[in-house]
């Protein structure tokens, strides 16, 4: 029996270590890691949610970039008074609509929020087991958000890659391009 590769939901890195069998009503079946070779010909949009707090109008907003070749269709949200994390995920709720919208089945969401990413990816499973409470028993933030994308992905079988990007660097790069835009 060779060994497998796995991700763990720390890090994008791919470890050669036998995989955990987690129970099977854990498993999360609509999101998956990014791979090249699964996602070379799928619809990708860049998301990032951000929040400030300076000034006398605090607010949050999301920013979207959805890309077919060399065609980019840009869109921007405005939130109100809400937090950083709050916009990360509510832009998903976004991505997943406008995914909806347009047909799409399997997509590609690019972003730069860990806590996003590694929610879906790692986290969601447990929390629909135990009433969307943390391991602490505490009461998931953004609930409402998270069962509303669930909902969704669920009712249409839709499939997420994730990909993580970098965040708002300094260094000019494509994907810093895609991916700034919730910046306001």
């Amino acid at each position: 029996m060779g060994l497998a590769a796995c991700q763990h939901c720390s890090d994008d890195a791919i470890a050669s270590v036998p995989p955990p069998s987690p129970p099977q009503t854990l498993l999360n079946h609509n999101h998956h890691y990014y791979d090249q070779s699964v996602c070379a010909d799928l619809p990708t949009v860049y998301v990032d949610g951000s929040a400030f707090r300076h000034g006398p109008a605090p607010g949050a907003g999301v920013g979207v970039v959805w890309v077919d070749g060399d065609r980019r269709e840009s869109q921007c949200y405005s939130l109100g008074e809400r937090t950083s994390q709050f916009a990360e995920v509510a832009g998903i709720v976004i991505v997943l609509r406008g995914a909806r919208d347009r047909g799409f089945r399997k997509l590609v969401i690019c972003t730069d929020s860990d806590y996003t990413r590694l929610s879906f990816l790692c986290h969601l499973p447990s929390w629909k087991s135990n009433g969307f409470q943390t391991a602490n028993r505490k009461p998931v933030k953004h609930e409402a958000l998270f069962r509303a994308c669930d909902i969704l992905m669920t009712a249409l079988d839709m499939h997420v890659y994730w990909r993580k990007v970098k965040g708002h660097s300094c260094a000019p790069s494509p994907e810093k391009e895609l991916n700034d835009p919730g910046l306001f």
